[in-house]
């Protein structure tokens, strides 16, 4: 009996222990390894509301279970920009021998008051260890909803004994630029 792998000469005998003078090649294949994992985003795409304050991204392992492994993550400005629209973000996540549950990090968003429609963040996997390597969705999409509501500014003027008194109303923690002329 052996393990190693190659091919053997093997001599066939019967019940008695004569050998009937046939003989027989052995090829022993090594144990196949086990299953590689592969790490990768769950989706392509996520979306989050910009007042939702953090998006949560979630990563999957799959092909197996087998070893440590990791993979590190980056943010990087799609239409959205770093500092104002979302924090970038950059780290690792690691699953230990034997675990194959889904991972997540999360990715602060800022909840500004300008008008700017959807924007976009990406997301990129990089450097799997632990002989995992980068399933096909290793980039990723995240589309931040605006959700500023328009202007809307309500006006009463005024003229008495000269002056004009103007008085407005508006969306609250919104900027406003009044321009007047005679």
């Amino acid at each position: 009996q052996t393990s190693d792998a190659g091919e053997y000469s093997v001599a066939v005998s019967n019940s008695a222990g004569s050998e009937t003078g046939r003989a027989a090649t052995l090829t022993v294949n090594p144990r196949a390894p086990p299953p590689e994992s592969t790490l990768q985003f769950s989706a392509a795409l996520y979306q989050v509301d910009e007042r939702a304050g953090t998006a949560t991204i979630a990563l999957v392992r799959a092909g197996g279970a087998v070893g440590a492994v990791s993979v590190n993550y980056a943010t990087s400005d799609g239409t959205a920009t770093a500092g104002s629209d979302y924090t970038a973000t950059s780290g690792a996540l690691n699953w230990s021998d034997g675990d194959g549950a889904s991972k997540s990090f999360a990715i602060p968003i800022a909840n500004d008051a300008f008008l700017e429609g959807e924007e976009s963040v990406r997301i990129q996997l990089s450097e799997p260890t632990g002989g995992a390597s980068l399933g096909l969705l290793n980039t990723a999409a995240l589309t931040i909803a605006d959700t500023s509501a328009p202007a809307v500014i309500n006006g009463v003027v005024r003229q008495r004994s000269g002056f004009v008194q103007l008085r407005f109303t508006g969306t609250p923690g919104l900027s406003y630029a009044i321009e007047a002329s005679t």
